[in-house]
């Protein structure tokens, strides 16, 4: 069965106005891998900002708490870019880069997710997953798995038994998810 996946690189740069050319390359190879095994992949870098307004980044700490409070306002427009980006897609799975410095974004971006395709499913995977699995699961119910270390396979077995066999996920080494209100992590 092939599902339409959405992968998600955050905003956290370009919502505080930084200049941002990253290239999200853990979400793309993923992307590439999946595609390649028939999946229809879209990846999205929400964090793109080519303006060269801000540039300096030392100045990052001054900006946290600005960013933090963006998380309320609803109406900003690299936040509605995001919640048009999911709409138009329509994606069966999500599937969100997580690091530390841009943990809370990423947490905002999953409960996105649920209020415009509340039956879709969302899986973090990226550097802050693979050490805090445990932690994002309790911390966010808008997450259903998590993905620890590399993510091609365990995204693909995932992307085969979500929705046919959602019992056989127990079996996808690196995988982490809820079941009856308990975290189960399986092993690497």
């Amino acid at each position: 069965m092939t599902m339409k996946i959405l992968l998600i690189d955050p905003p956290f740069y370009r919502i505080l106005g930084f200049y941002n050319r990253y290239f999200p390359i853990g979400i793309t190879t993923i992307g590439t891998f999946l595609r390649q095994k028939g999946h229809n992949v879209v990846v999205y870098d929400a964090d793109f900002n080519d303006k060269l307004d801000n540039m300096d980044y030392s100045l990052l700490p001054e900006y946290y708490s600005k960013y933090l409070d963006l998380f309320g306002n609803g109406s900003h427009p690299v936040w509605q870019d995001v919640r048009e980006t999911i709409a138009t897609t329509n994606p069966d799975i999500v599937g969100i880069s997580i690091w530390t410095t841009f943990a809370a974004s990423a947490f905002h971006v999953a409960k996105i997710c649920k209020e415009v395709i509340p039956t879709c499913k969302v899986v973090m995977g990226g550097p802050h997953a693979t050490a805090k699995a445990d932690e994002i699961l309790k911390i966010s119910s808008d997450v259903d798995y998590v993905v620890k270390g590399d993510g091609e396979l365990a995204m693909l077995e995932l992307a085969r038994r979500i929705f046919s066999d959602p019992n056989a996920v127990s079996s996808i080494p690196g995988l982490s998810f809820r079941t009856n209100n308990r975290i189960t992590h399986n092993p690497p």
